[in-house]
């Protein structure tokens, strides 16, 4: 079996680094056999103190910033035990399916520059078998989010953001009396947890309706009054069997929204190039290099 060295743990004996095929050499650092590919590069800025305080994290299948980790370690972000018990009056104050009031001791890999975020705010992990890099919500603070760029396929229950406000996505098959009758037809659950609309549900099944859209506009299926909201904030479309979630309107291409739309990375989330998170004060913007080769100039 041909071996990538790309994705390999720390290289023991010399005859190991011999019969290495010598294409990926490249592939590591030669003073701290430092796995360079792929690479994640993390921007931090801070909405209220602007991005003159931006801060840059590097990771790679075993470091952080440069210092040699084990391959596969679980990367912690989030606040010093110290700074976020300032913040728990903050965190008390969240809804429930984001705010956690306990703390815990255990150190952070990478400290936060920001009040808001709670002790261990999320993780990111390098999976070898996949060769590919993934991010996750802890539930322990503010909750960490998912800019929406493209189609998400709803195949589990989705927490969603936009403006002020936080709805839950659900999928059942259709039943009667308990009993699945009809695998083909799905239902899809619209329900708002926070902000104007809260504790509102609707339910739209994919038989009748194929196109549902959400926004201030008098003709989406459910019109949402704020002002902050775009006229249409999301469609959702039931397409190849399933219920896939659009940011904004859907007309010859993808008019996203004013605001945005945000997924909470409550299950682990691939972490592709150009993504955009967000997570209490803080925005994170990505760069992920795959090889040498990809590397944007």
């Amino acid at each position: 079996m041909k071996i990538n060295n790309q994705f390999i743990e720390k290289i023991g004996s010399e005859e190991e680094k011999k019969g290495i095929n010598s294409v990926f050499s490249s592939s590591f650092s030669s003073d701290k056999n430092i796995i360079l590919y792929p690479r994640v590069e993390l921007t931090f800025s801070n909405s209220k103190n602007g991005s003159q305080n931006s801060e840059i994290v590097t990771i790679t299948p075993n470091s952080l910033n440069g210092e040699v980790k084990k391959i596969g370690e679980k990367i912690q972000f989030g606040r010093s035990v110290r700074q976020a018990k300032l913040a728990s009056s903050m965190m008390a104050s969240l809804p429930t399916f984001l705010s956690s009031t306990s703390l815990n001791n255990k150190s952070n890999d990478y400290n936060l520059s920001d009040e808001s975020v709670g002790p261990r705010q999320f993780e990111i992990i390098f999976k070898k078998d996949k060769g590919k890099f993934f991010i996750v919500d802890n539930k322990k603070g503010t909750g960490l989010f998912v800019k929406i760029k493209q189609g998400v396929v709803i195949d589990h229950d989705m927490i969603i953001s936009f403006c002020a406000s936080h709805m839950i996505l659900q999928v059942e098959p259709e039943c009667k009396k308990n009993i699945i009758y009809n695998s083909v037809n799905k239902i899809l659950k619209v329900r708002f947890l926070q902000g104007p609309h809260q504790n509102q549900e609707k339910s739209f099944n994919s038989k009748d309706k194929k196109i549902v859209t959400i926004g201030r506009s008098k003709q989406a299926e459910v019109v949402y009054k704020d002002d902050a909201v775009s006229r249409i904030q999301c469609t959702i479309v039931f397409e190849k069997g399933n219920w896939v979630l659009y940011d904004g309107y859907l007309d010859n291409g993808n008019k996203g929204s004013t605001n945005g739309l945000w997924l909470l990375a409550s299950m682990k989330v691939e972490i592709t190039d150009e993504m955009f998170l967000k997570t209490g004060n803080t925005g994170i913007s990505i760069k992920l290099t795959n090889s040498a080769s990809n590397q944007k100039l």
